[in-house]
């Protein structure tokens, strides 16, 4: 989906995202929500949830909105990470206008705010898994790594993807499609990722990658990557 937007520059936001929910493809895609846009327009929220153009939802479409977006359905103010997301946000872009901070101090000051780990340690549970701390998740804007079962072998990606077959299977079947919920290893946030757009169209993306393709953590910076680029109007 985020390919096909992206190399798809002839279709205004809303017909493709139209088109997305309209597509027999994405009903048999996981849970998902994917926020898209041109730079200076609104943009368009879309999810697993979504069957028809009325139920696409439309955001940032004045200036100074902070909004912020997680596994939960959007508008759902039920989960703690959501509403601190942007409080924290709101926050922190006021601090750093205030301070008349330079672009890198930004970027740092972001960093502490995606490192907000608020994840009850619950008694007894230290070796806890992902089925364990679930539903304590929603208060966390980061996961630390919790579960550490079936790492061995698997890079980072397959961490990420849940591309193996350490998984948790769902009861439940749709043919002879395998539904599956999960892994039953380690789970944690492994990206932080940055995107900063100028009054010029001028973007720089930063992303930290914190652990490396055997899930082991990554010294702070090394994992780090940097692109900047004008986009073309």
């Amino acid at each position: 989906m985020i390919t096909n937007f992206l190399r798809d520059t002839n279709t205004s936001t809303k017909d493709f995202v139209e088109k997305l929910v309209e597509s027999e493809d994405v009903k048999h895609v996981g849970g998902f929500s994917l926020a898209c846009g041109q730079i200076g327009e609104p943009m368009a929220i879309v999810s697993n949830r979504v069957s028809t153009a009325d139920g696409i939802t439309w955001i940032a479409g004045q200036r100074g909105q902070t909004i912020a977006l997680s596994n939960t359905a959007y508008g759902d103010r039920s989960w703690p990470k959501v509403v601190k997301g942007e409080e924290s946000l709101t926050k922190a872009l006021k601090e750093s206008y205030e301070k008349a901070e330079e672009e890198g101090a930004l970027v740092e000051r972001l960093l502490e705010l995606l490192s907000s780990d608020d994840l009850p340690r619950l008694p007894g549970c230290s070796d806890g898994g992902l089925e364990t701390y679930v539903n304590e998740m929603r208060k966390t804007i980061f996961v630390p790594v919790v579960g550490g079962e079936g790492t061995n072998g698997k890079t980072a990606e397959e961490v990420r993807a849940a591309e193996d077959e350490d998984k948790v299977e769902v009861a439940e079947t749709s043919g002879n499609a395998k539904q599956t919920l999960g892994l039953s290893g380690p789970y944690g946030t492994q990206k932080q990722t940055i995107v900063l757009v100028d009054g010029n169209a001028r973007v720089k993306f930063f992303e930290r990658t914190l652990f490396d393709d055997k899930a082991q953590p990554i010294a702070k910076g090394d994992g780090d990557q940097k692109f900047e680029f004008d986009v073309e109007e």
